[in-house]
């Protein structure tokens, strides 16, 4: 049941239920209104202190269970703020669905809420030319996924982008980055030592079954057929792909909400391509040329670089 339609059904002031759910949760989850009718999403045995942070929305109050941990109680604090309260509360449920483990669905709540944190904290400016360049890529490779028949829940669960992660795309052994760029272009831009490394915290056996890819999509910004790419179509057609299946669609629409795009401003100033070329690297084989945080000295806090394209071959794989 949508958090909307809980809190419009349950009127009673000062009382805590179960939330309703379409999964079991390894933690305690309750849903009510406070005695002035606020709602209020608890969450209990959160092995987390000092987890969630306040914010322009949501209060905090957290409560120290001693062996199980601590409670969080998530509160609207003004009833402007009421409709992105429910989306955020819906969205780090949906989004930590997968998880069995306590510690782990904790932090997927907690990294998810840190995201919708951040995203109060931006001004509202809209995508520029080069995000819409970058997400255009993103929602290519999420429909041409969905047509190959990716399950849906995975892909846009896994989906990393609207979090500002290292690598766009982030499953437990696979990872991709999205490079979109011009179609004359013949290198690209590895921004971090972590983009074109596996996720932290693998051990160096598990690093090796772990499958990396560098995917680079070539556009020709000054289309000339009559049919080009648009980014706005390209969200149409995820959205059509998503019709049968409620979390991944609601995952996607609050990734494109995280990313500030805007379907209304985006009709009267749409980003349109032409598709050039897709090609696909294996970036984790052990002689990809790349730079990585154990190889390099820890003086080395920050590093950005070029890749060569066509010196790239020897990795290409087919798509």
């Amino acid at each position: 049941m949508k958090s909307k339609d809980f809190f419009n059904e349950h009127s009673d002031f000062n009382v805590l239920e179960k939330a309703i759910l379409d999964y079991e949760p390894p933690i305690l989850i309750m849903q009510g209104k406070d005695s002035k009718g606020n709602p209020i999403l608890s969450l209990s045995q959160i092995p987390y202190e000092r987890a969630f942070p306040s914010s322009k929305a949501i209060e905090i109050n957290c409560t120290n269970q001693n062996n199980f941990g601590y409670r969080y109680d998530l509160r609207l604090k003004e009833e402007k703020y009421k409709d992105i309260f429910f989306k955020v509360i819906d969205d780090i449920l949906i989004y930590a669905a997968k998880e069995k483990d306590r510690k782990k669905y904790a932090r997927c709540l907690v990294d998810r809420y840190k995201v919708w944190c951040k995203f109060w904290n931006r001004e509202n400016k809209t995508l520029t030319y080069e995000k819409k360049q970058g997400l255009f890529g993103e929602l290519f490779y999420i429909r041409e996924q969905l047509k190959k028949g990716k399950d849906p829940e995975i892909l846009l669960r896994s989906w990393k982008g609207p979090e500002g992660a290292p690598q766009d795309f982030i499953e437990t052994s696979y990872w991709a980055e999205i490079k979109t760029i011009k179609h004359t272009s013949d290198s690209v831009n590895i921004s971090s030592l972590e983009q074109l490394d596996n996720p932290a915290g693998l051990s160096e056996q598990e690093s090796l079954n772990v499958t990396g890819r560098l995917i680079i999509i070539k556009l020709n910004l000054s289309p000339v057929s009559s049919t080009p790419l648009k980014l706005i179509n390209l969200v149409t057609e995820i959205r059509s792909l998503l019709s049968t299946d409620t979390n991944a669609r609601d995952l996607f629409e609050n990734g494109l909400i995280l990313l500030g795009f805007d379907m209304q401003r985006e009709k009267e100033d749409d980003f349109i391509a032409e598709l050039f070329d897709v090609s696909i690297y294996n970036a984790n084989a052990p002689d990809f040329p790349k730079f990585k945080v154990k190889n390099v000295h820890n003086a080395v806090i920050g590093m950005s670089y070029k890749l060569s394209i066509p010196a790239l071959i020897n990795w290409k794989i087919e798509n």
